[in-house]
């Protein structure tokens, strides 16, 4: 298991080492993507699910890092189905994987450079380069935070149902 802070395409240019600690290309089964304060988590699960959670504020630690996800925020709708990897690609696209077959997607691709961030507001975001948002879950749960570079998204972007994307 891994932990990071933004996932982006296997193609970016990252420095070594990344001072943010970002996920190239996938989350693999157990890996997480945190908020910038860690509020919030985005984790593979070994079921197949990619969920989204807050954390448990009632049982907050004096170190976050060793906080409770209880709360479910959103998730891909996908457990059972065999999937083992998220990957954001090149061409801008969030995909869920079960091997080589995609079994869902945020339709996002014709964009690349696209990224993809879990926002300190509750929001999965997926960003074109120049920071204009794709694809949201739409999940806002009030700011948790003082985030910088990511602003409360309340629209749907792609099109596609916001956060539902497509299975």
């Amino acid at each position: 298991m891994q932990s990071f802070r933004d996932m982006v395409p296997p193609s970016a240019k990252l420095p070594n080492p990344d001072p943010f600690h970002r996920a190239q290309g996938q989350l693999n089964l157990g890996d997480i993507l945190f908020s910038g304060t860690r509020a919030f988590q985005l984790i593979m699960q070994t079921d197949g699910n990619l969920v989204l959670y807050g954390i448990d504020d009632s049982s907050l630690p004096a170190d976050i890092t060793k906080g409770t996800y209880t709360g479910v925020i959103w998730a891909s709708g996908t457990p059972g189905l065999g999937a083992n990897s998220c990957k954001m690609q090149d061409d801008g696209n969030l995909v869920i994987y079960k091997g080589s077959t995609a079994i869902w997607e945020s339709a996002t691709n014709g964009n690349s450079g696209a990224f993809l961030r879990c926002q300190d507001d509750g929001n999965l975001v997926v960003y074109e380069k120049g920071g204009a948002a794709l694809w949201a879950s739409n999940t806002n749960a009030g700011s948790r935070g003082g985030e910088s570079g990511g602003g409360v998204i309340t629209h749907g972007g792609g099109g596609h149902g916001g956060g539902g994307g497509r299975k």
